[in-house]
């Protein structure tokens, strides 16, 4: 590997630099003959990071005292820092009122397990939210009258281009983190598995496509520019259905369900697989992308 693309590598963001820095400090060096650079942040498109990103991880050993050892998993570190706004490590402050009851339940198990009210609280509401997604996950399931429907899609001719709509699509992030990066990398609107996957039927020539990661908010837009995809997921034939999407724009900062509360005057469905804007909101949203990227 060159050394420019060391430098371009460790530029794409801060943990790659300091996982060279790792090497250096070790006394090894990654497997290439130059030495890495180290030069200040640049930006770059979402398809170079991407490519970078990927040949990084797929050099993934180091050379030691003559010894070839495996180099730390950093893959998911890398994914988190390039493409993921996911921040485990900032917390929002919240107030509850709890029955007496139930606090003193809560003062018993934290005694009995030596944890602190607050960590419990949050395991709790943590292991809430799992099972609520999977409520949800069910009840955005498309029955067999829907999917008939939705095969029907709707025409993409010239006569019909003033009927665009515009969509809400959830990347799929909490139930297979893959499926997300891969949609945004591959800059498409995808669903997978019988019963969601026919969510993409509905989607015609012309129209915009917001893809929200769950717990994050829309960290992308594009239209709709091409015909329905067909692919294995998994190892399941056609299990897998997507759309390209042109226009498409990505790195600005994600507009949480807060946020687009705050734009459009109310709140939307956002565990839904897919979900229909009104042009209200999706002006609104198309808006605050606008003034995103123009501060990029």
């Amino acid at each position: 590997m060159s050394t420019d693309l060391h430098s371009h590598l460790s530029a794409v963001a801060p943990v790659v630099t300091a996982a060279f820095a790792w090497g250096l400090h070790g006394k090894t060096h990654l497997c290439s003959d130059g030495q890495p650079g180290l030069p200040r942040h640049y930006r770059y498109p979402i398809d170079v990071s991407y490519n970078l990103y990927y040949i990084y991880i797929n050099t993934n050993c180091i050379h030691a005292d003559s010894e070839i050892k495996p180099m730390p998993d950093l893959k998911e570190i890398l994914k988190n820092s390039l493409f993921n706004q996911i921040d485990d490590s900032v917390s929002a402050p919240i107030s509850i009122r709890l029955p007496t009851i139930l606090n003193n339940e809560l003062d018993e198990l934290s005694l009995s397990f030596d944890r602190s009210k607050s960590s419990l609280i949050s395991e709790f509401i943590k292991a809430g939210v799992v099972t609520a997604n999977e409520l949800l996950k069910e009840h955005s399931l498309i029955s067999a009258e829907m999917k008939e429907q939705l095969v029907d899609q709707r025409e993409d001719s010239a006569a019909s281009f003033l009927d665009r709509k515009a969509f809400m699509l959830n990347t799929n992030y909490n139930n297979d983190v893959e499926t997300h990066f891969d949609m945004v990398k591959n800059q498409e609107a995808a669903a997978f598995c019988e019963g969601w996957k026919e969510y993409i039927c509905q989607l015609s020539k012309g129209d915009k496509v917001y893809l929200y990661q769950s717990g994050v908010g829309i960290i992308a837009s594009g239209v709709v520019d091409g015909e329905l995809v067909k692919s294995e997921h998994y190892g399941v034939a056609d299990d897998k259905y997507a759309k390209p999407l042109k226009d498409f724009k990505t790195g600005f900062k994600a507009i949480s369900a807060r946020r687009f509360k705050e734009l459009t005057g109310g709140g939307a469905n956002f565990r839904r697989t897919m979900i229909e804007l009104t042009s209200m909101q999706a002006n609104a949203i198309a808006q605050e992308i606008e003034k995103l990227t123009a501060k990029q």
